[in-house]
C-alpha cells in the first residue's frame, strides 16, 4: 500500500538528501500539535526551539505555528535537499495540517519536497490550501486497489513459500483472492497480513484505494 511505497522511497532517498517521516493515527485526531510535535523531535534541539516553545505554551495556531514551521523546514534544506513526508495525513490533527499547509505553500523556491498520502476517503480533511497547492505545483499519485495476482506477486517477493512451508502459501493466495474482492467492493472478512511486519508490509487491510 502507500506506506510500503513511502517506505522505499525513503530509502532511495538515504544518502541523497535529509528526510522527516510524520505520521497521523486515528486516535490521536484530537491532540493539537501532535504531526508539528513529531517534527520538533526530529529535527534536533536548536532548529525545533521555536515551534517547541509554541506548542509547550499552549497558544499555537496555524498561524504562528505555520510560521515556525517554514523556518524550520527552510532551515533544514539549508544545507542539503529536504523531504517532507506526511502519513496517513487523514488522521493528522486540524492544527498540524492547518500549519504545514501554511508552510508547504510558502516553499516554492526551496528545496524541500512535500509527500502528503491520506485514504481516498480523507481527502476532505485536508486544508483547501494544501489540496491546491498540490494541484498546482505538484502532482496526485492514486494507487487502486490489489488483484488476486498482484497480492500473490506481493507474496511470492515477501519468500512465504521457503518461509512458512506450502499450506501457508495456499492460504496466501485465498486471501489474495479475497484481497482483490475487498478492492473491488466485497465487505468480506478483513485480510490478515500476507508479508512481513515493518517497511514494506504488511498487505492487508491496506488494500484498496490511496491519495499520495
Amino acid at each position: 500500500g502507500k506506506t510500503a511505497l513511502i517506505w522505499r522511497c525513503l530509502r532511495a532517498w538515504a544518502g541523497r538528501a535529509d528526510t522527516v517521516l510524520l505520521s497521523g493515527d486515528e486516535t490521536e485526531l484530537a491532540l493539537a500539535g501532535g504531526l508539528l510535535t513529531q517534527l520538533v523531535e526530529q529535527s534536533g534541539e536548536a532548529a525545533g526551539a521555536e515551534l517547541a516553545a509554541l506548542l509547550a505554551g499552549g497558544h499555537a495556531d496555524p498561524l504562528s505555528a505555520g510560521s515556525a514551521v517554514l523556518t524550520l523546514l527552510r532551515a533544514r534544506a539549508g544545507a542539503t535537499p529536504l523531504v517532507v513526508v506526511v502519513d496517513d495525513a487523514q488522521w493528522g490533527d486540524d492544527l498540524s495540517l492547518r500549519a504545514l499547509s501554511f508552510a508547504a505553500r510558502r516553499l516554492a523556491a526551496d528545496p524541500v519536497l512535500c509527500v502528503v498520502a491520506c485514504r481516498a476517503d480523507g481527502l476532505a480533511r485536508l486544508p483547501a490550501g494544501l489540496v491546491r497547492a498540490a494541484a498546482e505545483r505538484g502532482a496526485r499519485l492514486v494507487l487502486p486497489g490489489l488483484n488476486a495476482a498482484e497480492v500473490a506477486e506481493l507474496a511470492e517477493l515477501a519468500e512465504l513459500a521457503e518461509l512458512t512451508g506450502p499450506s501457508v502459501c495456499s492460504r496466501s493466495r485465498s486471501a489474495a483472492r479475497l484481497g482483490s474482492r475487498r478492492a473491488a467492493g466485497d465487505p468480506g472478512d478483513p485480510v490478515g497480513p500476507v508479508g512481513p511486519a515493518g517497511p514494506g508490509g504488511p498487505v492487508g487491510p491496506e488494500i484498496g484505494r490511496a491519495h499520495v
